[in-house]
């Protein structure tokens, strides 16, 4: 069963066989027995059977409720559909239809197992897009006129491109990353090393990043590892690692993994030893505690209610002097440091001090 959820390139391959405990009610399906959901782009191979009578027996679905839409989804014309020990009157995707069914019909077991179908497969999933436009189409005016009640929206969103592919198994197509290659790494300080397994007939390879909502090719080489540095560390990168196979790069980037340098040990506050004021020119002058691994300092002046960084310093130096100020006035102040690419500034209320200018 499926609540409002949503299925994109699923297949099975075995046989189901339902019977019922109570109620002496059953609902089969190859793919789901009460769909609720989407499905696109999915297909079923196996027999369907119900042990009891019953009339939700399908080759995609038991029954399709008024929630749900299947698009571009497809059963095996020859395996057999069943209900109490006896052939079903008429194949169906579905027992029940009350939902939409989207271009969604029987496929022989020849044809599925033909080169066409894995390129019609990967076609869709290749426009799924274009699909994906159709069905929120159709939810929104299921929702808009409240059929059905309340609706659901599709939470994926993307082109397609961040999928496996579609190649040939022992008897029908099977949904994986086309090049084999299998993506791993190993987290350092402020870098991540990737490896990955060699991809057949691969002439290079190129590491690519989701930078700006877009991928983008990082690096190109011909081994089969490669070091990600000037990371920051507690924000994850999305990478992936693809091949060229006759002089023509793959598109396929579904092995993409996010990655995570190592995580910066705690490393405390910078710790104000002393203020040292000038009356004569009314400065003050800061010194504090070195944090290990500061790459730099920033001096920051709470003013109409926000923080505003006033200067900074490099990691070595822990100390600083102010301009010159008016006598009297009181400024908050408070001291981070910057560790591993990131500013600590947790804590700032409670590690600000206040300066009066003498």
């Amino acid at each position: 069963m499926t609540n409002r959820s949503i299925q994109i390139n699923c297949y099975t391959l075995g046989d189901i066989c339902a019977d019922a405990e109570s109620n002496n009610k059953t609902t089969v399906g190859g793919l789901t027995g009460m769909s609720g959901g989407t499905n696109i782009n999915c297909y079923t191979y196996g027999n369907v059977g119900s042990l009891v009578t019953t009339v939700d027996v399908g080759g995609i679905n038991g029954r399709i409720a008024g929630i749900a839409v299947d698009h571009d989804c497809f059963y095996n014309s020859d395996a057999a559909q069943t209900i109490a020990g006896r052939e079903a009157a008429e194949k169906r995707s579905s027992g029940t239809v009350v939902g939409e069914e989207i271009n969604t019909y029987p496929v022989t077991a020849e044809k599925m197992a033909s080169d066409k179908f894995v390129k019609h497969l990967n076609n869709n999933k290749e426009n799924m897009t274009l699909i994906l436009k159709d069905v929120s189409t159709y939810l929104e005016d299921m929702t808009e006129n409240n059929k059905e009640g309340l609706s659901h929206f599709l939470f994926y969103t993307g082109d397609g491109s961040d999928l496996n592919s579609w190649t040939m198994g022992a008897k029908a197509p099977e949904f994986k990353n086309a090049a084999g290659i299998r993506v791993t790494y190993t987290r350092g300080d402020g870098c991540v090393k990737l490896d990955w397994s060699a991809s057949e007939n691969a002439e290079k390879y190129a590491v690519c990043g989701f930078v700006s909502g877009k991928w983008r090719i990082l690096a190109e080489g011909y081994g089969t590892s490669y070091v990600l540095d000037d990371l920051s560390s507690g924000n994850y990168y999305k990478v992936a690692v693809i091949a060229k196979t006759n002089g023509v790069w793959s598109k396929d980037i579904s092995n993409a993994v996010y990655v995570t340098p190592k995580a910066v040990e705690a490393h405390g506050y910078p710790e104000v030893s002393s203020v040292v004021y000038d009356e004569n020119t009314h400065q003050f002058r800061l010194n504090w505690s070195a944090v290990d691994n500061a790459e730099m300092y920033g001096i920051a002046v709470k003013s109409a209610g926000k923080w505003k960084v006033q200067a900074y310093t490099d990691g070595d130096t822990t100390e600083f002097t102010s301009p010159k100020l008016r006598a009297g006035n009181k400024y908050e102040v408070v001291i981070c440091a910057k560790v591993g690419g990131k500013w600590d500034i947790s804590d700032i209320a409670g590690r600000s001090f206040t300066v009066t200018v003498k």
